[in-house]
């Protein structure tokens, strides 16, 4: 569990640990993603709200059942640390998964380096 200052207290859909103890936690809120940084106290570090909806310019990417087969259920989001970044997968439907990936850097937050939508 833990409180977002903007929001309640809930249970987040999905959250990881990083080496140095501190955690992401990532939850759905309708079509927009909550992703906090926190550290091992429960306190903010940083946040970034990814839209789910399509954007212009968006790389777009047309996949096979693979890709549904590996993401999370429908409606839910996953997330992965690779290093210094995070990589965020959400099954938006059962044809759309958006992949993107976060830089976290302390005292700035989460950045968006790169937004991918894979369709089926």
């Amino acid at each position: 569990m833990f409180t977002d200052p903007v929001g309640p207290t809930r249970q987040p859909d999905t959250a990881i640990t990083h080496a140095d103890g501190e955690r992401t936690v990532a939850s759905m809120e309708g079509p927009v993603v909550c992703v906090l940084r926190l550290d091992a106290h429960g306190n903010v570090l940083g946040r970034v709200h990814v839209d789910t909806a399509p954007v212009p310019g968006e790389l777009t990417t047309s996949m096979g059942t693979a890709v549904t087969l590996a993401s999370p259920p429908p409606g839910t989001a996953q997330l992965r640390a690779t290093a210094a970044s995070v990589t965020l997968v959400v099954r938006i439907d059962a044809n759309d998964v958006l992949v993107c990936r976060l830089a976290y850097s302390p005292g700035h937050g989460y950045r968006l380096l790169r937004r991918t939508r894979l369709r089926r």
